[in-house]
């Protein structure tokens, strides 16, 4: 999920979501593992590369070194956010089949003739039904550092932009 100042997708939507109290219960089956970069590491790593002609052609990971958990995620949205969230244990098989059907029903949203953009996009709760893990050791190994390696300190940049535009 690429996240940073001027994104409305993805990862914004959940920020949304937090902060406005609209998703304030998180169960703790979500266990999850959600890939993140900032959009500066997505750039940075792509002018990096272009810089070597060797590297190019080659494919390579642009995620951060972290691998947080999605109850971990919206637990410190709603931290950094001020925002309440009460963890609650559900069945796995009740937490995948709400997953589920909020999928459907944002697909179902996104189908229609709407004016704007829908508040929480499916793709977005596809995150939520599979486990993400990925490796940046082939970038790492090029030289490359990234600018934002931990999610919780790159996400305050897109927040703090988020209220200064007052999209938050």
């Amino acid at each position: 999920m690429i996240y940073g100042p001027r994104s409305h997708y993805g990862i914004y939507q959940l920020i949304y979501a937090v902060a406005k109290g609209w998703l304030g219960i998180c169960s703790s089956v979500a266990t999850n593992r959600l890939p993140f970069v900032h959009v500066d590491d997505v750039v940075g790593a792509a002018y990096h590369l272009a810089q070597h002609p060797g590297r190019i052609s080659q494919a390579y990971n642009v995620v951060d070194d972290t691998h947080y958990m999605i109850y971990e995620v919206l637990e410190y949205l709603a931290a950094v956010t001020g925002s309440k969230m009460v963890s609650v244990t559900v069945p796995n098989t009740t937490y995948r089949g709400l997953l589920r059907f909020c999928y459907r029903l944002a697909a179902w949203n996104s189908r229609r003739v709407y004016p704007r953009r829908p508040k929480i996009e499916a793709d977005t709760l596809l995150y939520g039904l599979n486990d993400y893990v990925f490796s940046n050791q082939k970038l790492k190994k090029t030289g490359y550092q990234l600018q934002y390696p931990d999610f919780r300190l790159g996400v305050l940049t897109a927040i703090a932009w988020y209220q200064r535009e007052g999209i938050l």
